[in-house]
């Protein structure tokens, strides 16, 4: 008899699990039913640009192109980046009134429109987003930087940072009686223009727009405890210039390019650099990488450029922390920056000297693929672009896609063979 007690409550037990398992499934679902998996491995987020704006597009293996639905005819699709397991990709678009993040599900071609308020936004990423117990996207909306849950469609004020003593801040441009940091940020520059999590998601790298040029720095995103108050530490500028990118490997490295060196305070210039009223500066224009692991230690110069218009551009850094390829071009009228060239170099002090030219011409958007092995970029002419690819061991470009379909900006799926996750 008991026996048959206890065999009755154990099938109970799982019984009453299965039930809340169910429950909790459904509850979800009706939030956001997002189902449908795929093995996208090989697969390259793209953009077509048309006479009238931009829209979304996959290019699978075989080379064949799969156009986003619902796209509207002039809308201006941007900013790509695939959630971490491959099986979705969020962009940035005007489709509807305003600026919103949409949802794109390849496994059963839907498109979803993942926020609400019309606000400016951009730069997402979706680093944090690797696994499904952390499916939020950091993203850039209306100046500050937010996490974004496209479960749920609400997003989080995370830097500035709020704070429970508010201050008078008095300069000019300032909003008056805001919080410590937020004053503090306010001096740093006027707006968020792209961020990026470190791997580890300890770490913030960012830029900010300034009345004239942009700032590079980091925000430690681990609270220290001081007098019984939890409060993050005061970001960590790195330099300014007229114009600043930059990328993070998976092992915390952290490369950035610079053009047109700028002080980042007027007001404590070093004397060696001050030849009676007039500033001078160490160079121009840079080429740097710092690691995350000591993010106060001296950055350390790949490439340095004493003066001169010739530049380097956008700059993408392998997965892998090794590598990076850049642009390599000139600055012209208003400082109007024009590529004549792709350059890889590895990621070490004065590592230029060891650079391989990728390919010559107007080389846009380049990235990697996730194992490092692959350089992606787009081709533009007067005839149109077309997304090509080398090995980065050498060799020549081959064509990625159809030969004259108005592609840029290829983004591979991080997909590595069947990885096939539930969705977010």
């Amino acid at each position: 008899m008991n026996r048959r007690k206890t065999q009755r409550f154990i099938i109970g037990v799982v019984l009453l699990g299965l039930v809340i398992l169910g429950y909790t499934f459904l509850r979800q679902l009706g939030r956001d039913p997002d189902p449908g998996r795929i093995d996208t491995t090989g697969w390259i987020a793209a953009l077509r640009q048309t006479r009238e704006g931009t829209q979304a597009v996959l290019i699978k293996p075989d080379g064949s192109v799969v156009p986003s639905p619902g796209y509207r005819p002039g809308a201006r699709d941007r900013s790509l980046a695939w959630r971490g397991d491959g099986n979705r990709l969020f962009f940035i678009s005007d489709r509807d009134p305003g600026s919103h993040i949409y949802r794109w599900n390849p496994a059963l071609e839907i498109v979803e429109r993942r926020t609400t308020d019309k606000g400016s936004k951009s730069a997402l990423d979706t680093r944090q987003s690797s696994t499904t117990t952390a499916p939020t996207i950091l993203v850039t909306a209306g100046g500050r930087l937010m996490d974004f849950n496209p479960r749920t469609g609400k997003s989080i004020q995370i830097l500035p940072p709020g704070g429970a003593e508010p201050v008078t801040d008095t300069s000019e441009g300032a909003g008056g009686s805001v919080s410590a940091f937020e004053a503090l940020y306010q001096r740093l520059g006027t707006a968020f223009k792209t961020a990026k999590w470190s791997p580890d998601r300890k770490w913030i790298v960012f830029t900010m727009t300034r009345e004239k040029g942009e700032l590079l720095a980091i925000q430690d995103m681990t609270p220290k405890t001081q007098g019984g108050t939890s409060q993050l530490s005061p970001p960590i500028s790195i330099e300014s210039g007229d114009r600043i990118d930059f990328d993070i490997a998976d092992d915390g490295t952290v490369v950035y390019s610079l053009q047109e060196f700028s002080w980042l305070d007027p007001n404590q210039i070093p004397p060696e650099f001050l030849k009676g009223a007039v500033a001078t500066r160490p160079y121009a224009h840079v080429i740097a990488f710092i690691n995350l692991s000591d993010p106060q230690a001296t950055r350390r110069p790949i490439l340095l450029i004493p003066e001169g218009k010739n530049a380097p551009g956008d700059v993408a850094l392998s997965p892998d922390g090794t590598k990076l390829v850049v642009q390599a071009g000139t600055l012209g009228a208003e400082n109007a920056f024009k590529t004549d060239a792709l350059v890889m170099m590895p990621v070490e002090e004065n590592g230029a000297q060891q650079s391989l030219k990728v390919s010559d011409g107007n080389l846009v958007t380049p990235s990697w693929s996730p194992d490092s092995q692959t350089i992606f970029f787009a081709r533009v002419s007067p005839t149109g672009s077309r997304i090509e690819k080398v090995s980065a061991s050498g060799g020549s470009p081959t064509v990625v896609g159809p030969e004259n379909a108005n592609l840029v900006s290829p983004i591979m799926s991080p997909a590595r063979g069947v990885n096939l996750v539930g969705g977010n």
